[in-house]
């Protein structure tokens, strides 16, 4: 195991702790729904992507990520995740590889 992923294996929990208070206090003013190990917060309102995405809750997160895109799709969203890679390994690859994802830039990658 390397210098970082030592630290980060120490830090998850802290880190995890913190993803949760931002998910909190963002959830306030959001539609929130659970999708996929996903935790997809909606501006009632914006369309603007930076207060509409999606954070992974669970390990098996974005496992289907077409039920995620039609979330967004049927709020008339442009989809977007949220996430570290190192907190959240395999979202990365599972949104590069699929399909409903293919032609989108992977902004959190």
């Amino acid at each position: 195991m390397n210098q970082a992923a030592a630290t980060l294996g120490g830090l998850r929990e802290e880190f995890l702790a913190i993803q949760d208070s931002l998910v909190a206090a963002t959830s306030k003013d959001r539609i929130v729904l659970q999708v996929d190990g996903c935790q997809i917060m909606l501006s009632p309102d914006d369309p603007l992507s930076y207060l509409n995405y999606a954070v992974p809750v669970s390990h098996d997160a974005a496992a289907n990520v077409s039920a995620v895109v039609e979330v967004f799709q049927s709020h008339n969203r442009t989809p977007r995740f949220e996430f570290n890679q190192d907190l959240w390994p395999g979202v990365s690859e599972r949104l590069i590889a699929s399909a409903s994802w293919s032609s989108r830039k992977c902004r959190s990658c």
